[in-house]
């Protein structure tokens, strides 16, 4: 389970391909709040979320009060906190070929928070 970087047409090609099928992907995992993913999402995608609607607001209003240091220590441990829950309720019996695609909007820090710890598993 190694993170690779995927440019839009290289995703929008492998999402071509059927899931769970050779050079596709396996999971499509949305990592935005769920109102977002309610809003709008790719298909097949599934929701884990990194921040929830109310964490979302929290940390954004706590960026506008207190500035981004206190919102990204915060942050950081609602999303740590939130990954490990996805991890052990749908990643632990999973194979090391597993290959998903996740993607969150604007900066990628949710997805790629969400990367980053995937890819200390192996």
């Amino acid at each position: 389970m190694s993170v690779h970087l995927l440019s839009a047409v290289e995703a929008i090609q492998r999402m071509r391909i059927a899931l769970g099928q050779p050079g596709g992907f396996d999971a499509i995992i949305d990592a935005r709040s769920e109102d977002e993913y309610a809003f709008d999402h790719l298909p097949n995608a599934v929701n884990w979320p990194s921040l929830n609607n109310e964490e979302r607001i929290i940390i954004g209003t706590m960026y506008k009060q207190l500035g981004g240091f206190e919102a990204q220590k915060h942050g950081a441990a609602m999303v740590a906190a939130n990954i490990a829950r996805h991890i052990q309720r749908e990643v632990l019996s999973l194979p090391k070929n597993w290959q998903p695609l996740i993607y969150c909007w604007r900066g990628g820090e949710r997805s790629g928070a969400f990367t980053h710890i995937l890819n200390r598993i192996g």
